[in-house]
């Protein structure tokens, strides 16, 4: 395999999947208040963007990395949105070994 389209593997790898991490963390925690609404829609123009690229010159390395990182941002989009409501309706909770605990009063 040449040097460059090993490169290219490597990178469309990498960027699909370095959003596993955080969206792992943000399911756990149930929280994603330090997560920028401006960073999540600068990252899914920047993969539409690519994706168009990668479909006009058709490189599948490129179109397969793309998709699934478009993917993963469209759902941390989402956690974020969904997360960032449930924080509003939850009034006393903490945070114990990256797990929300709700505290309830009887």
């Amino acid at each position: 395999m040449e040097f460059y389209l090993f490169c290219g593997y490597l990178a469309s790898f990498f960027f699909a999947f370095c959003y596993i991490p955080q969206i792992k963390h943000t399911l756990m925690t149930k929280k994603a208040d330090d997560i920028s609404y401006t960073f999540q829609f600068m990252s899914l123009i920047a993969g539409i963007s690519a994706l168009i690229f990668a479909l006009h010159t058709q490189h599948l390395n490129l179109i397969i990395g793309t998709i699934i990182e478009t993917i993963f941002i469209i759902l941390l989009i989402y956690l974020k949105y969904k997360y960032s409501n449930l924080d509003n309706s939850i009034e006393d909770s903490t945070i114990v070994n990256d797990q929300r605990i709700d505290i309830v009063e009887s």
